[in-house]
């Protein structure tokens, strides 16, 4: 597993997951935010420091990419060969890296009015939010060097976005908690679907059900095999607030804060609770979660 914390970069083998254990670690020239892996390439959003790769077999950094004064990196996304970057400093943009190569070369520096967190990449667009929130622009990268806006959907208060197949799902908040879901078949012409009216802050998707997470503490669960008319089969109540969830297979994993529920949903109409894992230490926090075979793997406040 390879992850990073403000400090360091880290190689921790789970070969025996009930003694996991650090092979090593790098440190880093500024705090890391995400990481992607590819071979034995590493990949990471590095903050101030701009796109920072990482040799996984010689333990080095390979380099660093971009003008550290004009990058503020939190986000990365591989698709293909190329890498997506969003900076959170003015000249705000997604900026498209070459990454075929052992030196990644920068193709084309996208800018935008307003600095933005989600985005999503699949096959040859990408969806970022911008203007204050209220816009979800959908670009053409299939020449990842001119990328151009093929068209927008205005939308207020957007904070979650998700391609998935021929659907994107957006999420919106503050005052106007909606699950929006758009037929995005033909980019240039986004279709509304429907709206449905929910609070929710993250959601996973198996098979036709969409499965919110509440921030009362309900996994509300949408068939949307209708897309154009979902409807609630089920509010389930994990009794705290729920912080994020992830799905694999049957089961969605629930982050609790303190702790993870894990929650059957084989009969989205009827989830069964399988069980939970309590962390030791005070004010210990899960901030994200991954799921890989038959094992979870946590990152905490607490390492």
């Amino acid at each position: 597993v390879y992850t990073c914390d403000n400090e360091f970069y880290y190689c921790i083998d789970v070969g025996s997951p009930s003694d996991p254990r650090i092979l090593w670690k790098l440190k880093l020239p500024d705090r890391g935010q995400s990481v992607f892996v590819q071979g034995n390439t590493a990949y990471l959003a590095n903050y101030g420091a701009g796109l920072t790769t990482v040799d996984n077999h010689s333990r080095v950094i390979k380099g660093r990419y971009g003008n550290a004064l004009d990058n503020y990196l939190y986000n990365i996304i591989i698709n293909g060969n190329c890498a997506y970057t969003l900076n959170h400093r003015k000249p705000y943009s997604m900026q498209i890296y070459d990454i075929s190569t052992p030196n990644p070369v920068l193709l084309s520096d996208y800018r935008y009015e307003r600095s933005t967190t989600p985005f999503a990449v699949s096959g040859n667009y990408a969806y970022i939010r911008t203007d204050y929130w209220n816009k979800v622009k959908i670009l053409d990268v299939s020449d990842p060097r001119a990328p151009r806006e093929f068209s927008q959907i205005d939308v207020l208060s957007a904070f979650h976005i998700k391609a998935i197949g021929q659907q994107l799902f957006i999420l919106s908040s503050y005052h106007s908690d909606k699950l929006y879901i758009y037929d995005i078949s033909n980019p240039a012409t986004p279709v509304h679907l429907s709206t449905t009216e929910v609070k929710a802050g993250s959601f996973s998707k198996i098979g036709n059900y969409l499965h919110l997470a509440s921030d009362k503490g309900h996994i509300i669960i949408l068939d949307c095999s209708d897309p154009r008319k979902p409807r609630i089969v089920n509010r389930y109540n994990t009794g705290d607030e729920i912080s994020g969830i992830t799905a694999s297979g049957n089961y969605n994993y629930i982050n609790l804060g303190d702790r993870i529920q894990i929650l059957d949903v084989s009969d989205p109409e009827n989830p069964v609770y399988k069980g939970e894992y309590r962390f030791t230490g005070e004010y210990t926090r899960v901030f994200q979660m991954a799921v890989y075979r038959n094992y979870l793997f946590a990152a905490t406040n607490r390492g």
